[in-house]
């Protein structure tokens, strides 16, 4: 399993647990390399403070995290489209849904399309539902911790500061 399929897992059981602040670090930990992806969920195995700890510090770090995702939003939510195609749901969880294709941000998405490639192994179509009802409803908390922002430092940048 790839280092951010390991991640997604691991934030739908901080979601699972209630862990606002676990996710929102390792949500951010989704806009790193896969290097730094494989160190946070091997940390997490081993120590999970330390784990959280690492995604916090590379997502403040221009070296470690990816730009900023471009490309169509609609595109880039198709396999969690296609994955809720004929799944009956409550009101209030399509209301959740719908917001959630609304105000996703990158990470969020990353870790939704990585929650996809496990359907039917780890995942359920109902984790993909609650995940995005919990995001929904955590959607200020996030917000505000400036998860799916990006730190003001470009790359270029801290190259010529070092």
């Amino acid at each position: 399993m790839k280092p951010k399929e390991r991640l997604a897992l691991e934030i739908l059981e901080a979601m699972r647990r209630e862990e606002r602040f676990t996710v929102a670090a390792l949500l951010q930990g989704m806009l790193a390399f896969r290097r730094e992806q494989k160190a946070i969920v091997d940390l997490l195995g081993r120590n999970p403070k330390e784990g959280v700890a690492l995604a916090v510090l590379i997502s403040l770090s221009p070296w470690f995290f990816k730009e900023e995702g471009g490309g169509d939003r609609k595109r880039l939510l198709a396999p969690v489209y296609e994955a809720l195609r004929g799944v009956p749901l409550e009101k209030e969880e399509r209301e959740s849904v719908v917001r959630f294709f609304q105000e996703a941000t990158w990470p969020e998405i990353r870790f939704l399309r990585q929650l996809t490639k496990r359907l039917g192994v780890e995942v359920e179509v109902r984790d993909l539902v609650y995940a995005m009802s919990w995001l929904t409803r955590h959607r200020t908390a996030l917000t505000r911790l400036g998860v799916g922002q990006f730190v003001g430092v470009e790359r270029a940048e801290a190259k010529e500061a070092s």
